[in-house]
């Protein structure tokens, strides 16, 4: 484990407001622990909704857009137990199976202008406080490959299947999180071939093996489960570019899914 140290402190953090935490840029990052309680209690998993989204910028771009709901069902996904008042963002890979495989992603900001976490915060809570603790190494490197969470809609017009086919295709996919019971079925085609297909009722099959349990009204695309990087949804295949990526989505109503996509490339988009 690396050094755990508690960061400097978040600004502007009161209800209603985006609280902003500045990164300092002498540390390589694990994982940052952002520690919330409000009125003096730590939060629970419904009380940590409040946290409405959390975003990690590197140069003013977002890498990370997530909801709290969304990080928690991300982590539990994982295998990462769920502590109230703890939510976990994970850089490296803790779960990975060789100690070169767990920290490869790890955040380091040398050659990083700025780095910053907001945080945005419900209105109406009382008391709100935010604490950040970093999981992290006095080793100062430029900033390497990173893991990102980028959100993204689809939209259902009805039951049945629809193809949803605008994700950006410049890093490749360890992981799509769909966050809606609308969701029955999922079919990835990438340039025509099928990649992955499952039905809702297949998951908790396919992801056994590797100690995977789905959260309740996620529908989770992954072909690297245990992390490895050579099982990612590539996005180039054979030296060329791919020019088509359809997600057929199998619905069983109309609705809004929110999709979060766990993509790994480098920090310059």
């Amino acid at each position: 484990m690396a050094e755990r140290i508690i960061g400097p402190s978040f600004r502007n953090v009161a209800a209603g407001s985006t609280a902003v935490l500045e990164l300092p840029k002498n540390y390589t990052y694990h994982r940052v622990s952002l520690v919330y309680a409000e009125d003096g209690d730590l939060a629970d998993a419904a009380t940590m909704a409040n946290l409405e989204r959390i975003r990690l910028k590197i140069n003013g771009v977002i890498m990370w857009e997530v909801t709290a709901a969304e990080m928690l069902a991300i982590n539990q996904w994982k295998g990462h137990t769920l502590v109230d008042g703890y939510l976990n963002l994970f850089m490296s890979n803790p779960k990975a199976a060789t100690r070169q495989a767990k920290d490869q992603m790890a955040l380091s900001l040398a050659n990083v202008n700025t780095a910053q976490i907001e945080v945005d915060i419900a209105a109406g809570v009382t008391n709100p406080t935010l604490v950040p603790h970093f999981e992290a190494r006095k080793l100062i490197r430029n900033i390497g490959p990173i893991r990102k969470f980028r959100r993204y809609t689809a939209t259902s017009a009805g039951s049945g299947d629809f193809v949803y086919n605008t994700l950006p295709l410049d890093d490749g996919f360890e992981a799509l999180y769909l966050f809606s019971s609308l969701v029955t079925g999922v079919k990835v085609r990438r340039d025509q071939d099928v990649i992955f297909e499952a039905a809702a009722a297949d998951l908790d099959d396919i992801y056994a093996l590797y100690e995977r349990t789905v959260p309740s009204n996620v529908f989770v695309v992954s072909n690297a489960p245990d992390h490895r990087l050579g099982d990612l949804i590539g996005t180039v295949v054979n030296g060329r570019n791919v020019t088509n990526f359809d997600l057929v989505i199998t619905t069983s109503g109309a609705g809004n899914i929110p999709i979060i996509a766990e993509q790994i490339g480098p920090a310059t988009r």
